[in-house]
């Protein structure tokens, strides 16, 4: 084999190195990684939006689509992001002509 042959053969060998190597990462980390909630407890809920629990069952909860199965009541991530859509509000008024 000519040496620019061999050369390149041993680059080849680097890059398959590099990669076996962040295959080896990803799936280490997919398997190390929990997976995304899709919905959370009432104290998770409540903690997530920074408030108490009272605040949630009194203000937040009664806007919400909850999940009941048994005694388990779980709120989908997506309603809380809803209800924080909704609620928000601009803190200062617009001025016209303004960018």
């Amino acid at each position: 084999m000519s040496a620019n042959g061999s050369a390149e053969v041993e680059s080849l060998a680097r890059i398959g190195a590099v990669l076996i190597a962040r295959i080896s990462q990803a799936i280490e980390a997919a398997e190390t990684t929990p997976p995304q909630r899709r919905a959370l407890t009432k104290a998770e809920a409540a903690d997530s939006l920074g408030v108490s629990v009272d605040f949630f069952e009194a203000h937040v909860q009664p806007e919400l689509r909850l999940v009941r199965k048994g005694r388990k009541v779980l709120i989908p991530v997506g309603e809380l992001d809803r209800w924080l859509s909704d609620n928000a509000a601009t803190t200062l008024p617009t001025q016209r002509g303004a960018p």
